[in-house]
């Protein structure tokens, strides 16, 4: 019984550290002599909240931002549909809890379920559907994230530890990711269901991997182009057993994360550089699964699970 216990007094130790980056204004951002703690000083970019957005879809899991900058929420109640101000367009239930949305330019909206993707056209009405619970081709244990690109659907499914890529007519492609020693793919660890996937405008793709810290970039087939992210106590860095656990890409080939532990989200540059902070001061202390998007306004949108709301923040000038 002892390893066990030591691992859980080390975790909590680890999560309530004020070195883990706990905004208590004592740290070195803040004229304190402990790196990670307080608020950092002098980044590029800064950011204030706009206004909450109150999707009423019960407890609230993705988000996806479509044309016009429409906002699109999910959760378990089904699927809400905002404008650019933050009103009410439209929305409808869906067969079961909604994990994941995402958005095509010519309005189909693809919803995931835990086992099940559901394409439902602009209105609501169901166009196609597939999947189920398993481990073998074309099955999913548990989806977390969905991604457009091209005529490709990207899906991160945080049980079967992978990344499957399907046509948008539901025929699967493949699956990334996976562990293979032989090919010398080691794989996506995933301690926690947090498992997130972004696709660029090159079609490269954002995977986290959460349980190492980073964030991942490869292409289409998988391979491996880069990665960044650390772990540690630092501001600029990822603490805790799985973060950052949600990403989302902006313009410039900036990423927002987000963690749990201690919630707070932040801004990079293309090489990991940390450009903005967004304090665990906004969210409720134990949220997590703080999922992204942004707009083309370069708005933030964070989904807090806790309140089911959406959080807008806007960038200061």
């Amino acid at each position: 019984m002892r390893a066990p216990v030591a691992r859980l007094l080390a975790l909590a130790l680890l999560t309530a550290t004020p070195g883990c980056g706990r905004n208590d204004g004592q740290g070195a951002g803040a004229g304190g002599d402990s790196p990670g703690t307080g608020t950092p000083m002098g980044l590029e970019l800064e950011y204030a909240l706009a206004r909450k957005v109150s999707p009423g879809v019960g407890d609230i899991q993705g988000i996806a931002i479509g044309t016009e900058d429409k906002l699109y929420a999910v959760g378990v109640g089904g699927l809400a549909v905002f404008d650019a101000r933050g009103s009410k367009l439209t929305g409808w239930e869906t067969p079961g809890p909604a994990r994941a949305v995402a958005v095509a330019e010519d309005g189909t909206v693809y919803v995931a379920l835990a086992a099940r993707i559901i394409a439902f056209d602009p209105k609501g009405k169901i166009l196609r559907q597939w999947g189920k619970t398993g481990s073998g081709a074309g099955e999913f244990k548990l989806i977390t994230s969905l991604a457009l690109s091209g005529g490709s659907l990207y899906v991160a499914d945080a049980g079967n530890k992978c990344v499957h890529r399907y046509a948008i007519n539901g025929d699967l492609v493949g699956s990334l990711g996976k562990r293979d020693r032989a090919a010398g793919e080691k794989g996506f660890h995933i301690p926690s269901p947090h498992f997130d996937v972004a696709v660029d405008a090159g079609g490269r793709l954002h995977v986290t991997n959460p349980g190492h810290q980073r964030i991942e970039i490869r292409n289409e087939n998988g391979e491996m182009l880069g990665q960044w992210g650390k772990p540690g106590f630092d501001f600029e860095r990822f603490c805790g057993c799985c973060n950052p656990t949600d990403i989302a890409l902006m313009s410039g080939g900036r990423t927002v994360t987000s963690e749990k532990g201690i919630p707070r989200v932040k801004v990079y540059d293309p090489d990991g550089r940390m450009l903005a902070y967004i304090s665990p001061d906004h969210f409720p202390e134990n949220a997590a699964g703080l999922d992204l998007a942004a707009d083309s306004a370069g708005r933030i949108y964070v989904a807090e699970p806790v309140k089911s709301a959406v959080f807008v923040f806007e960038r200061k000038e």
